[in-house]
């Protein structure tokens, strides 16, 4: 369907989506990079949506009912903070890493936070948070990430991947790999995803919530293939992009 050479298979004055064939990994994934600086020098940013309580919609049913542009699946019910609102806030099992958006749009993470500690990370800043797994990239380094049970199995080394970014410059990345045999592909390890990670120059990178669960809708096309059901999984949490075909969306 698409060249694997990566040229752009889309692109427009904003957003840039490229599909590639990952040697070392024997896998294909879609690259889609947005810039954090629109043509007018405005700034846009993604921030966080979580239409429902619990996990009830995907993102292909997400942009039916609310058309967003750019939507991929993000976290859990853990930690929720919405346009600077906190819909949630607990951790239970103490080990969760959220993914974190300031009012400058720049991407982050928390260690750890203490229940109902939602409203003291808005006044730090944090707009959007949604808990999902960990950084991977941090600095242009690898993260130490943690060991979580059933890491080790290979039913979770080897797996559909969602992944966001950023570069020095502060446009966003959005990785979205193949797996589990889809167009012949075989999936990213976390090893492979940060070591893809780095080559792409990404100064920070979040692995969220992959396998079935993964989903990338851009405008009303759905790049991935559906991994799991007619629809795929439906998730509690999303990371979109509003606004035109260019992505343009509202000043914090």
């Amino acid at each position: 369907m698409y060249n694997y050479k990566g040229e752009p298979i889309a692109s427009n004055e904003s957003m840039q989506i490229n599909y590639v064939y990952d040697k070392v990994g024997e896998t294909f994934y879609y690259l889609t990079r947005i810039s954090q600086t629109k043509p007018d020098g405005s700034k846009q940013y993604p921030f966080t949506r979580f239409p429902y309580t619990g996990a009830v919609v995907t993102p292909q049913q997400l942009r039916r009912s609310e058309g967003w542009h750019f939507i991929i699946n993000a976290g859990w019910y853990v930690l929720q903070i919405e346009n600077g609102t906190v819909k949630q806030c607990n951790d239970p099992q103490g080990t969760q890493m959220a993914l974190t958006i300031n009012n400058q749009g720049t991407l982050g993470y928390l260690p750890n936070w203490a229940d109902g500690d939602g409203e003291s990370l808005v006044e730090d800043g944090i707009v959007s948070a949604t808990s999902s797994f960990f950084p991977i990239i941090t600095d242009f380094e690898k993260f130490d990430y943690p060991m979580y049970p059933g890491m080790e199995s290979e039913t979770w080394q080897y797996a559909q991947r969602q992944i966001i970014g950023q570069y020095e410059n502060g446009d966003y990345a959005f990785i979205t790999s193949e797996g589990r045999g889809f167009n012949n592909s075989k999936g990213m390890t976390i090893d492979r995803a940060q070591d893809l990670c780095l080559e792409l120059g990404l100064k920070f990178a979040y692995n969220t919530d992959g396998g079935g669960s993964t989903q990338t809708m851009v405008n009303k096309k759905r790049l991935t293939e559906i991994y799991e059901g007619t629809e795929g999984r439906l998730v509690h949490g999303f990371i979109v992009f509003n606004g035109t075909d260019h992505f343009y969306i509202p000043e914090p």
